[in-house]
């Protein structure tokens, strides 16, 4: 299937006036500050391309591939997907590492960019998590085809995980919807184009989470997203996207609304905006019960974070419960400014905790060198499997290790300390990644 076909419109001839095509060109030579590609502009017929995919996970491929064969009528899909190197983007013979100054500055250069706009993108990309580079360099150069005229960005996929605050994918990059606001400021143009919005993600819904995607895609007409968790790729997702599609291809998005994918696998998990009828999902339970739930499940958050109680089913079970219920929380309208850090975290812990099998074997070999030194500098305390351990385990072998380093005191052993209990104790963010989830 091919990543991207192209469907040419036609413009008028050139009078006494400037044609829209000119106009365009001229536009783009005040935003960008390059008069070739203003005359690259002049000289081209601009192409449509309706969808644009922004794809994390391994499903990326799959899910272009089904929207450019349902939309190969309207310009088919554009893939923005994970390339065969992190950070790296290949053009032509040229390797751009977009982790480092010099592969950024190299791959600006061609871009066509003006000093300005350019520094700007540079910061975004820079400050952008190790692994969601190259992505986020695909997206620019969509937004700059987009800006210039050269291309029509009218529908949008962000598809991977999620919890609420950020998207990321397997053993991939994170980026956070802020990023898309930056994104925003610097290309106005571009994002304003975006009419369609799917949010292919879990816990990506909720009414205040649509004022997110509004700021960042200001023409929006209608959003489809989810207040609950989402169907894989390969077990439902390919669904969703065909319904959706069909329901974007004409109009103003009116279609898009919470029975959009009603007896499908997750459909009850739906959650959408659009321009007529506003929002729609998932009622907000009224503040007063929805806290009385949290405070009466805050033992059970307890039993598992303080006491180690193991999780034997991630997507299911009271742990998971209390998930959903932190969730639905974050996203009620009435909680209080002064309740969403703590929420936040629990959320943030929670998912760690579901999770935690999967993050334990990635902590202990990503940190296997540090922990190595602490232990040896206890005189004699073994360093214990903590990619095996189950948790209840593993808060008993922290607290055997501060006891060691309380009677041999050393740098080393007091690093390794604070890094087991900043990492698998209070699963700390900038430890557990949530591309480990």
């Amino acid at each position: 299937m091919p990543d991207q076909t192209r469907q040419t419109t036609t413009t008028g001839t050139a009078t006494g006036t400037a044609t829209a095509t000119e106009t365009a060109a001229r536009d783009a030579q005040s935003r960008l500050g390059n008069q070739e590609m203003a005359d690259r502009l002049k000289a081209k017929k601009p192409t449509h391309t309706g969808i644009v995919h922004f794809g994390l996970n391994g499903g990326a491929e799959a899910e272009n591939a089904h929207l450019n064969q349902l939309n190969a009528d309207q310009g088919g899909s554009k893939s923005i997907r994970n390339q065969k190197e992190q950070d790296v983007l290949v053009r032509g013979k040229q390797r751009m590492d977009l982790a480092s100054e010099a592969g950024r500055t190299n791959w600006l250069a061609t871009l066509g960019l003006g000093p300005e706009l350019a520094n700007k993108v540079s910061a975004v990309i820079a400050n952008a998590g190790d692994g969601a580079r190259d992505e986020l360099g695909q997206l620019v150069e969509v937004y700059i085809q987009a800006e210039t005229g050269s291309r029509r960005m009218d529908r949008l996929v962000l598809s991977g995980h999620n919890v609420g605050s950020a998207m990321w994918g397997d053993d991939n990059g994170r980026v956070p919807f802020e990023t898309f606001v930056e994104l925003k400021d610097i290309f106005p143009k571009a994002a304003g184009q975006v009419r369609h919005l799917l949010v292919s993600a879990c816990y990506s819904g909720g009414e205040s989470q649509m004022d997110t995607y509004k700021a960042a895609f200001p023409g929006l007409q209608s959003i489809m997203a989810y207040t609950g968790s989402s169907p894989g790729t390969a077990s439902g997702g390919l669904n969703h996207i065909g319904k959706w599609e069909k329901a974007t291809e004409k109009g103003n998005g009116s279609n898009v609304d919470k029975d959009i994918a009603k007896n499908t696998r997750k459909g009850e998990n739906v959650s959408t905006w659009n321009a007529t009828d506003g929002y729609q999902g998932d009622q907000p339970t009224p503040w007063y019960d929805l806290d009385s739930q949290l405070n009466a499940a805050n033992a059970t958050f307890a039993r598992y974070y303080d006491q180690g109680q193991a999780v034997t089913n991630a997507q299911s079970g009271e742990l998971r419960d209390y998930y959903n219920l932190v969730q639905r929380a974050l996203r009620h309208p009435e909680a209080p400014a002064s309740m969403r850090t703590l929420l936040a975290s629990r959320r943030d812990q929670t998912i760690r905790l579901l999770f935690y099998g999967l993050i334990r074997e990635r902590f202990a070999t990503k940190h296997a060198a540090k922990l190595a030194e602490g232990y040896a500098a206890t005189g004699g305390l073994a360093l214990p499997a903590y990619g095996k351990l189950e948790r209840a385990a593993a808060l008993a072998a922290v607290n055997a290790l501060a006891t060691a380093v309380d009677a041999t005191p050393s740098t080393a052993g007091t690093a390794a300390l604070d890094l087991l209990r900043r990492g698998l104790v209070k699963l700390d963010n900038d430890l557990i990644l949530e591309q480990w989830i």
